[in-house]
């Protein structure tokens, strides 16, 4: 057997696997006698066919299982000697087996050729140059404060019903037109259609009123709420004149600002005064925004590095790889993917490079200590919240041990190593950090999303 390793550009090459006969022919003799032992065909004693017929049914079947075998073994042992660091598996373009006009009694000499991606090396001596902003939240204002425990009031309210809708209703009712379409739907009173400049302010139990729907100008709603989501979508399906028929109006009457109110949102049994709630209050909101505010550091210091550490990828050998698990993809599909996942392959792989250098290391203690309390509040892990935490331990040791992890672990470990990852660049990277408000950095939000357009796109699983 010989082995020909050739880069046709340093993040790209071939492997060529050259066999002779006799490197493989012993092997799939064996394995034919093996293989004779468990044939099972009509009028023959199991394991009593004769070898020329067993090898003239299935030796194809068993020559290129054989091979395969001994090729898998032989470029895991190249890759290991000559300390490559291939990305992901590499892709067989090119098999004699495959040859229609093979002689498969005599094969004879052989050659399986691959392309490989190469994993580059990255260089880290730029890091320290990076510059990114730290947002510090000191206070909130207390109308802001005043509107966010309101919201909170509606959201722990209860529902009644009215006779005549005003801002904030939900009006239930049914959707028809001159056909059969009937379907009954809810809607916001201030949903405006903006055809004909209707909304449904001021509508009583029984009225009718005529929505010109339009898939093009279908309607404006200030703020839509998830919940109803499925609603919006059929009335933006629909083209046409259509009536609403008000059934029921339905008003959330705010909760009472009392002792009840104040320990539940705050999660504690003890009782408060309206100023203390108020406090409190104030207090958790400064914190979630200032969690908010980590976020946005963890991202721009992933941003930042990526943009100080120059990184090529073998891109020629993803975007076949891409293909070759969706073969439906156009090829502009295949690079529009490309570029959306470039940036995550590019942080990806200093991440990578970063924990190397620093030896950082995930211990299972601390997946499961991380588990355990995702268990106690997300759903997708709540079946782990019965498990002891030595049982969970068990488990999880396993899943990694079997080669095929449980996502919600590779997904815990990936969250430590990352927050690992980024505590190491807050040492690295110059950090200017700036005082404010939340209602400012909620405006610098505000003005940071209006600057993006997001892209809506299938993620495939696309390994390294």
């Amino acid at each position: 057997m010989n082995i020909i390793f050739h880069k046709s550009n340093p993040l790209e090459a071939d492997l060529i696997i050259d066999l002779t006969e006799e490197d493989y022919i012993l092997r799939v003799e064996q394995a034919i006698v093996q293989y004779r032992s468990k044939v099972n065909l009509k009028g023959f004693r199991k394991g009593q066919v004769p070898q020329a017929l067993v090898k003239k049914m299935y030796g194809p079947e068993v020559l290129l299982q054989v091979v395969m075998e001994m090729v898998t073994k032989a470029i895991q042992e190249y890759v290991e000697e000559q300390k490559l660091r291939l990305w992901g598996e590499p892709i067989m373009v090119e098999n004699s087996l495959y040859n229609s006009n093979i002689n498969f009694q005599h094969p004879g000499n052989l050659q399986i050729k691959f392309e490989c991606g190469l994993v580059p090396d990255v260089d880290l001596t730029q890091l320290e140059q990076a510059e990114v902003e730290r947002w510090e939240i000191k206070n909130v204002a207390d109308n802001t404060v005043d509107q966010a425990i309101k919201k909170v009031q509606l959201q722990y309210g209860d529902a009644v019903e009215v006779t005549k809708s005003e801002p904030g209703d939900m009006v239930y009712g049914l959707l028809t037109d001159d056909a059969d379409f009937k379907q009954p739907v809810y809607l916001p009173a201030e949903i405006k259609f903006e055809k004909n400049a209707t909304d449904l302010l001021g509508m009583e139990i029984s009225e009718k009123r005529t929505l010109q729907l339009d898939p093009k100008q279908p309607y404006t709603l200030t703020k839509a709420s998830s919940a109803h989501q499925e609603t919006l979508s059929l009335l933006n399906s629909l083209e046409g004149d259509y009536e609403f028929t008000a059934e029921k109006i339905y008003r959330t009457v705010p909760a009472e600002l009392n002792e009840t109110f104040f320990s539940n949102i705050l999660g504690e049994e003890k009782s408060f005064t309206l100023e203390e709630f108020k406090q409190k209050f104030s207090n958790s909101f400064i914190a979630y925004t200032q969690n908010v505010a980590e976020s946005l550091l963890a991202n721009n210091l992933k941003q930042a590095v990526s943009n100080h550490i120059s990184l090529e990828l073998p891109e020629t050998f993803i975007k076949k790889r891409l293909k070759s698990k969706n073969p439906t993809w156009e090829e502009s599909l295949i690079d529009q993917f490309y570029a959306y996942m470039q940036p995550n392959l590019h942080w990806d792989l200093i991440a990578e490079k970063i924990g190397q250098d620093h030896e950082t290391q995930v211990t299972i203690e601390e997946i499961v200590e991380l588990i355990t309390r995702k268990a106690s509040t997300t759903r997708d892990y709540s079946e782990l919240a019965t498990l002891s935490k030595e049982e969970l331990k068990k488990r999880i040791e396993k899943s990694f041990a079997s080669g095929e992890t449980d996502q919600r672990y590779k997904e815990t470990y990936d969250l430590i190593f990352q927050d690992k990852i980024l505590h190491i660049l807050k040492d690295k990277v110059k950090i200017h950090t700036k005082e404010a408000s939340v209602e400012e950095f909620n405006q610098m939000l505000d003005d940071l999303s209006k600057k993006k357009d997001p892209a809506s796109i299938d993620t495939p699983e696309v390994d390294k």
